[in-house]
């Protein structure tokens, strides 16, 4: 049996080989599987973590002594010593299935499939890790799966394939985690890094291409909307037709390389774009717009976006005066209100105390959305020079909206809405809901 160790030359690579060999666990590097190109073969048994960990605390001391001895003689360097530290670490490391099992491999296997990982099944994740892993849970994520209508199995350029479920769950724990892609490799069990990348990718352009209009439009939403308005006017708000509200946020992202004047703001201090989204009393974002440049002013976006000519649109066809509540950087106007400012009389003021708290549901839904979905807020990695930036805020607005329907939110606690909301297959595949 030959373990392969990181070094200069290949008879290090024999020598040092000779006190890892004998390791009963012979797993690859990192945790990873290596395709069969390693002397282990399939995973068949398994063991307690409890056994299994005191196995390697004995096996880990007598490995290190063994080697530190040798370093000593044949006077090697730090740097030497620190890669075959690092490999041994990680040889020893087992990737666990859950707390209280790990897989192993049994080296008298044999068989074409030896040293390949098990097949994907949604049975190797229970709902907590799932949960942890996606935001949803087992049977939600299959749902997902459904309601999305990927295809049954996909590849990637390079004649990589997955399962479409396998790269839903991919793509959920993307959007959810800010780590490394090499610690998602590690959660997803044996898959290769560039194959993930790839994939996620996939599915970020399947969805942005079938589904970018569900956000885009408050049209849709017009059966709802004078009920919305006429539940916010019973709240205390002396204001009526508000059917949500109206703000603009701004994403930080890397500096670019080239036009950077165009991603920089003064106001905020970095580079970023801007979006602006209407927010619904039921917590969904029903009129979503952007990317566009982060030197844009709310208003300017408002103007942009054509919502106010489909707000009048909508008012005119259900009889009814629509607006949207905002903060004072939108110029008040019939199809847009906000509070009043300077001196205020005894009227404006109570306008203002019942109206402003209402406005703040809009801010709570953004910071949900990056709560949720944290790879969008990991700025250090959003170049627009080289990925999407802009679709993937949007991609990561439809999945708050989608776990909103499914899970609710505070402002859905709020105005006790839990029996106005659509179903998944519903909201990503009507027209008009």
């Amino acid at each position: 049996h030959k373990v392969r160790v990181r070094s200069k030359g290949k008879t290090e690579n024999r020598r040092w080989a000779q006190f890892i060999a004998p390791l009963p666990l012979p797993l690859c590097l990192s945790g990873r599987w290596d395709g069969g190109k390693s002397a282990s073969s399939t995973m068949v048994q398994r063991h307690t973590t409890k056994d299994v960990h005191d196995l390697q605390q004995v096996q880990t001391v007598a490995t290190m002594k063994t080697i530190s001895a040798q370093a000593r003689r044949d006077g090697r360097g730090a740097r030497f010593w620190k890669n075959v530290l690092l490999q041994v670490t990680a040889l020893l490391l087992l990737p666990s299935r859950d707390q209280s099992t790990v897989w192993t491999c049994d080296r008298a296997a044999e068989g074409p499939g030896r040293g390949l990982p098990p097949p994907f099944t949604i049975d190797m994740y229970s709902d907590n890790e799932m949960m942890r892993l996606t935001r949803f849970r087992v049977r939600e994520v299959v749902q997902l799966y459904e309601a999305l209508q990927l295809p049954e199995t996909l590849r990637t350029y390079r004649r990589e394939k997955y399962s479409g479920l396998e790269a839903t769950i991919i793509f959920l724990h993307r959007m959810r985690s800010a780590e490394s892609w090499d610690l998602i490799n590690r959660n997803l069990r044996g898959k290769t890094v560039p194959g993930l990348v790839r994939i996620f990718w996939d599915v970020v352009s399947f969805i942005y291409s079938k589904y970018a209009w569900v956000v885009t439009d408050v049209s849709r939403w017009e059966r709802y909307l004078v009920r919305w308005a006429e539940i916010l006017s019973d709240c205390d708000a002396c204001e009526e037709g508000i059917i949500g509200f109206i703000d603009g946020t701004a994403r930080r992202t890397c500096r670019p390389t080239l036009l950077e004047h165009l991603l920089y703001n003064g106001y905020y201090k970095f580079h970023g774009l801007k979006f602006q989204g209407l927010v619904a009393i039921v917590g969904l974002v029903i009129d979503f717009f952007g990317p566009v440049t982060i030197k844009k002013h709310d208003a300017t976006m408002y103007a942009e976006s054509g919502l106010d000519g489909r707000m009048h649109a909508l008012s005119q066809k259900l009889n009814y005066n629509l607006a949207a509540y905002g903060d004072p950087a939108y110029a008040r106007g019939t199809h847009i209100k906000h509070g009043y400012g300077g001196l205020l009389d005894q009227v404006k003021t109570f306008y203002n105390t019942n109206m402003n708290p209402h406005r703040q549901a809009v801010e709570n839904i953004y910071g949900l959305v990056v709560r949720d979905w944290k790879y969008i807020d990991n700025w250090k990695v959003l170049k627009t020079q080289q990925s999407p930036v802009g679709v993937l805020y949007h991609v990561a607005v439809i999945l708050a909206n989608l776990k909103t329907l499914r899970h609710g939110n505070n402002v859905v606690q709020r105005y006790c809405m839990y029996d106005d909301l659509p179903s998944w297959e519903d909201y990503l595949h009507k027209t008009v809901l």
